[in-house]
């Protein structure tokens, strides 16, 4: 073999190992971008709607992938109704408190998809502090499982469905307002609508139980006033009073059902507590004599089970427009 093929085998053979070496080195480029890629699709979830396109203000959450499932459930259905709830690591020495948050039918042949009811969603990777989120009713009992990432110890907290209203408010049906009162007629009865719900409306029949009181506002004076249809008209005392000391006898409030019951027995300028006639005298007993300031009544309506903390309130005053009174000047001779 001469040199000068000798030369030629090597040339051939040193293009062979370049054109080897830099196919290696785009193969193992590639691989590793794909590598990162899908690192990246691991450890990023979006939240989307139920086609599966992501939502336009979704939350990216960098949590690994076995975490990813209830931080998305949430983010797919924001309304419903939640409650937090905090896991204790024992020892409280341990250092690793690290736990993940799970959801399961305590009845283990219920085939519903159990996070169709029920999320729970930790306040960051690995928290011992996670919100439960109801989206719908449902019978029986589900767990929330929270499970040590370190020795793998799990605990349950049962979750039953009881319909805790989150709102009570009150709507009117033949009531007309005027600025932040209701005007009520004497005589007649008002009703009002007592709506309790929450998110996902459906409150249980336990917590539809009522309360209602009534607060008086303002200033009046009274006294003891004789009339004798001859001409005399006389007030012989006269005493500052307050509208509530007479509340009960002119604003009658009831609850039937899922109504609030309002009834104005009595106008207020024409109010007396009493009278007793002696002959063609009248004598009215804690008659009102003058309106001193804004009268009116605001009316509590709360949720029993709950308290003051669930109510909502109406004002009413009654209407400048009824009758107060009446009278007859003179006396007729025949």
């Amino acid at each position: 073999m001469t040199i000068s093929k000798l030369k030629t085998i090597v040339m051939i053979i040193a293009l062979v190992l370049v054109v080897a070496l830099t196919a290696g080195l785009i193969a193992q480029s590639v691989t590793i971008g794909k590598l990162k890629q899908s690192q990246e699709q691991l450890q990023t979830t979006y939240a989307t709607d139920e086609n599966g396109n992501k939502m336009d203000n979704s939350t990216v959450y960098n949590l690994p992938k076995a975490m990813s499932f209830s931080a998305v459930a949430l983010a797919a259905n924001p309304t419903g109704i939640t409650v937090n709830v905090t896991a204790s690591v024992e020892p409280s020495t341990a250092t690793n408190k690290a736990v993940d948050w799970s959801v399961m039918w305590a009845d283990s042949t219920n085939t519903a998809n159990v996070t169709d009811y029920v999320t729970v969603t930790p306040a960051s990777n690995g928290s011992t502090t996670a919100t439960v989120t109801c989206y719908k009713a449902f019978t029986g009992d589900i767990l929330v499982v929270v499970t040590t990432r370190e020795g793998g110890y799990t605990a349950d907290c049962v979750v039953t469905f009881v319909g805790k209203p989150t709102s009570l408010t009150l709507t009117s049906v033949n009531a007309n307002k005027s600025g932040d009162k209701y005007g009520l007629g004497v005589g007649t009865t008002y009703d009002f609508n007592i709506n309790l719900t929450n998110a996902i409306n459906a409150v249980g029949a336990a917590y539809k139980d009522y309360s209602v009181a009534v607060v008086a506002t303002g200033d009046l004076t009274v006294g003891t006033y004789e009339s004798d249809p001859r001409g005399s008209k006389t007030w012989y005392t006269t005493k500052a009073a307050k509208l509530s000391d007479y509340v009960n006898d002119i604003i009658t409030c009831t609850v039937e059902g899922e109504t609030l019951h309002v009834t104005i027995n009595k106008s207020i300028e024409g109010y007396y507590s009493s009278m007793v006639r002696n002959g063609t005298v009248r004598t009215y007993y804690d008659k009102v004599k003058s309106v001193d300031s804004e009268c009116y009544f605001t009316v509590y309506v709360n949720c029993k089970k709950i308290g003051v903390s669930m109510q909502d309130t109406i004002k009413v005053a009654i209407d400048n427009s009824v009758v107060t009174g009446v009278s007859v000047t003179g006396s007729i001779e025949i």
